[in-house]
């Protein structure tokens, strides 16, 4: 009796074994094409994952994101309430869930497809959120990526949010995830930005497997550095930033240093406070 049932239970610890390995297989390959952008194979997969896994947190925001990229709106809000109900604080669903319902209220009246209204509404969000301010605003592409199972999860346009260290800012996700770094140099010229009082937001602008771009706002500038533009448009080696037409030709600005700039800003305020005088 005994052996048998060390039998069934090692029988059983394979098969589960299997079934693990094949879901996880399967998450790769939904999060792969996902990253391509082919949703319709990003849901089929998902779906087999949910299938033998009814609970699987992951598959069921990737299949939430895949519906939602491909307008069915109603059944990406379905999936996030599933979530929730298996994991109420999840972060994930329950951001997707407050944009989708905004998205649900501007859809309704419209004649057009769901895909295509939703496309239309995030489209002209986009155009908003992404305006290009020369000298207050930059895209970036992070280094040391985090994997694309977790990128994959991720949304243009969703918030994240730098953490400046030492010698270094990383971006993480509202959870806290990890996805990628500054490049140094950038980074260690916004460090000192910050520290001097300036504040900034960052937004996902893009994502594959293989790369993630970041779109840098200048917030606050604070009142000592008024005269120092955060992302400056003559130093092309910090970032890939928007360069007005009228600049790629012409005559680039001159180069000046961050404390040159300062000492500026500082200069104006004393004349300022004479002129008072």
């Amino acid at each position: 009796m005994t052996k048998r049932l060390s039998c069934l239970i090692l029988t059983r610890s394979y098969m589960l074994s299997n079934i693990t390995s094949d879901i996880e297989q399967l998450g790769n390959l939904a999060t792969s094409q996902a990253l391509k952008g082919d949703w319709e194979t990003a849901i089929r997969l998902n779906k087999q994952i949910v299938k033998s896994d009814q609970n699987n947190i992951d598959a069921l925001n990737r299949l939430g994101h895949a519906y939602t990229e491909v307008g069915m709106v109603t059944e990406a809000v379905t999936i996030y309430r599933k979530v929730l109900r298996v994991d109420p604080y999840n972060s994930i669903a329950n951001k997707n869930l407050r944009r989708l319902r905004t998205i649900k209220g501007k859809l309704r009246g419209k004649t057009k497809t769901d895909k295509s209204a939703v496309q239309t509404i995030r489209g002209s969000s986009l155009v908003n959120l992404f305006l290009e301010v020369p000298g207050k605003t930059a895209t970036v592409s992070l280094t040391e990526i985090a994997e694309p199972r977790t990128l994959a999860l991720i949304n243009c346009a969703d918030r994240i949010y730098l953490k400046p260290k030492k010698h270094q800012i990383t971006l993480n996700s509202d959870d806290g995830t990890y996805l990628g770094k500054l490049p140094d140099i950038l980074a260690a010229r916004l460090i000192k930005l910050i520290k001097g009082g300036n504040q900034y937001e960052a937004y996902v602008k893009g994502v594959t497997d293989e790369q993630i771009k970041v779109f840098l706002k200048e917030v606050k500038r604070a009142k000592r550095l008024v005269n120092v533009n955060s992302f400056p448009i003559d130093d092309r080696t910090l970032y890939v930033a928007f360069t007005p037409p009228d600049l790629v030709h012409g005559e680039m600005p001159e180069s000046r240093t961050l404390e040159d700039q300062a000492e500026d800003g500082s200069e104006d305020d004393e004349s300022g406070s004479n002129r008072e005088d």
